[in-house]
């Protein structure tokens, strides 16, 4: 039986652990530079980093210069969608992040005409900018406007008992 490497699990208890305190509210906020050296400071993010790492810290203004230095890390690890359909990491972070509030509707608008593009779909101005605000409205693997924390800790409970 292989086991699990302790880092990663740890690492995703910690992410977890992190969005459970977010959710208390603004006076349990971590500072800034804390953030930084838990989510931007270890090199490569994965995917699971960087969408935590923005649900975190939202739109709120304190973390305006994480969340630069996120988008434009984002940018860079989609700037070449020609692996999405064998890259499932790449997959689920593009639709995950053309469905995030936090994530401009320009930068939106660029993955949206870049995926078109590939897919050889000619699209308008228009349908680009129907395209993209259908995505905002979608959830997709992350749901972005609702976290019902009590019903999270419920579900792992009741997924414990059954391990």
């Amino acid at each position: 039986m292989q086991s699990i490497p302790l880092k990663g699990f740890i690492h995703l208890e910690f992410l977890n652990i992190l969005l459970a305190v977010r959710e208390l509210g603004d006076l349990y906020l971590l500072p800034e530079t804390t953030l930084k050296k838990l989510f931007l400071d270890q090199g490569e993010l994965s995917y699971f980093t960087i969408i935590s790492c923005l649900f975190y810290i939202k739109d709120n203004k304190q973390y305006d210069i994480i969340r630069l230095e996120l988008i434009n890390y984002i940018n860079q690890q989609l700037s070449n969608l020609e692996d999405i359909t064998t890259n499932s990491e790449k997959a689920y972070l593009l639709l995950d992040i053309l469905s995030c509030p936090y994530f401009s509707n320009n930068d939106s608008e660029k993955l949206v005409e870049e995926v078109a593009s590939l897919l050889k779909i000619s699209l308008n101005t228009s349908e680009i900018s129907n395209l993209t605000h259908s995505f905002k409205n979608q959830c997709w693997h992350t749901d972005w406007s609702n976290v019902d924390l009590l019903n999270l800790l419920e579900k792992k409970e009741l997924k414990q008992s059954y391990s």
